[in-house]
């Protein structure tokens, strides 16, 4: 894929020194959390979604950096460290699915987890961050790399993480990258209704495809990087498991995709704490969100999963207020021309009587009565204006139809 692309993959990979000693048996468990908020009936307006990274770095002391290539245009505004969380037990718990107690030593850069009094689970660290609480540079680096991003975990982090850890207890780090509020990004696809806005309420298509070190989905920049000279980099550890979790709101089923290993509804009391972060990206959860779990592990002989992938069609009901009121503006504007319409051609309306000359004269009657005249006789002894006698002398009988006149004749007496 050409570097003026961002592709649609997301790649994950270590870097060691040249010549270090680096443990063959390191590996990593990739967690994701695809957070799809927008898909809630109750979201805000302008919610985004947010995918959640973690990496569990078995044996990784050695590495001169972990590093995570995203096919998105990111800034360090839009990438939270989530470590400081695990302080609370409920949210180690919840993340791991296990029954786990906290230490937090005084003045260190991580929470322990343990299961059992002498057995630790699992050290999450937490980035150095300065006044404005932003991750420092020489910990957790962000740079544009093409039209992506290169997040990396740097040496002094890993190194600071593995002080006085015990051989085969994990590194966790965890970040929250937030995406863009509108559908359309490199891992979605949204496809809606051509006449949506004129409904009150529609339903719309969300493809959600996601992929994890697949190469034809990779720039060349970014392949070059994982693969110089076609060779995985020195010291990358393998990726044994990989668990992919997509929450999705009460308005949204999924239509078809990959059969996912789990399902069940979003514990809302639970995960509340997790979602309030210190950058107040949190989201009201509603309690009809339900998680949808995907895993890989390598395939015995195999230590490496290779890539992974998950496609899923999200069926999503729109419904709001808003839509409401749209809808009914638009009624309004279209059923009031018509009903004027509709009147206009009950009433006998005709553009002759709409629209007359001007001086026209009323329309006469179509029929005027007939009048009959009786014989009449001269009637004498009437006078003109000079003083002379004059008589009238009518016809004998004489109808008065339409347009006619009656003929009179006039006698006058000098």
């Amino acid at each position: 894929m050409p570097n003026n692309q961002c592709g649609r993959s997301i790649a994950i990979w270590g870097e060691a020194p040249q010549g270090a000693a680096i443990s063959p048996d390191k590996k990593l468990n990739v967690h994701f959390n695809y957070w799809h908020c927008r898909s809630q009936k109750s979201r805000k307006k302008g919610a985004a979604d947010f995918l959640d990274i973690g990496l569990m770095a078995y044996d990784c002391a050695g590495l001169s950096r972990l590093r995570i290539y995203v096919p998105l245009a990111l800034s360090i505004d839009n990438i939270e460290d989530l470590g400081g969380l695990f302080r609370e037990p409920v949210v180690a718990s919840i993340v791991f699915n296990e029954s786990v107690s906290t230490t937090n030593a005084h003045n260190s850069n991580y929470t322990t987890l343990q299961v059992a009094a002498n057995s630790v689970y699992a050290r999450v660290y937490v980035f150095s961050k300065d006044a404005s609480g932003i991750p420092l540079n020489s910990e957790l680096s962000v740079t544009r790399d093409g039209e992506g991003t290169l997040i990396d975990i740097c040496q002094s982090a890993i190194a600071n993480g593995y002080t006085g850890l015990t051989t085969g207890t994990p590194l966790y780090f965890r970040l929250r990258i937030r995406l863009q509020a509108k559908g359309n990004t490199a891992f979605s696809r949204t496809t809606k209704p051509a006449d949506g806005w004129l409904l009150s309420s529609f339903d719309y298509t969300e493809f959600l495809d996601f992929r994890l070190n697949e190469a034809r989905n990779l720039p060349q920049n970014a392949i070059q990087k994982m693969w110089p000279g076609g060779q995985p980099h020195p010291g990358t550890p393998s990726i044994s498991r990989v668990d992919f979790l997509v929450i999705v709101g009460e308005s949204a089923d999924v239509a078809e995709g990959v059969e996912c290993d789990k399902k069940r509804l979003l514990e809302g009391e639970l995960w509340g704490t997790y979602t309030k972060t210190p950058k107040g990206w949190q989201q009201n959860l509603s309690n009809g969100m339900v998680i949808y779990h995907w895993k890989k592990p390598a395939k015995l002989p195999a230590v490496d999963i290779g890539d992974f992938s998950a496609f899923i069609k999200l069926k999503i009901r729109r419904s709001s207020l808003s839509l409401v009121w749209r809808y009914l503006l638009v009624v309004a504007l279209i059923g009031s021309p018509g009903s004027l319409l509709v009147n206009f051609a009950w009433s006998g309306f005709s553009m002759e009587n709409w629209i007359k000359p001007a001086g026209a004269k009323a329309t006469e009657p179509l029929e005027s009565p007939q009048v009959a005249c009786a014989p009449s006789t001269d009637h004498a002894g009437r006078k003109d204006n000079n003083g002379r006698s004059m008589s009238v002398k009518a016809s004998k009988s004489l109808e008065v139809g339409k347009g006619a006149s009656a003929p009179v004749t006039v006698e006058k007496t000098q």
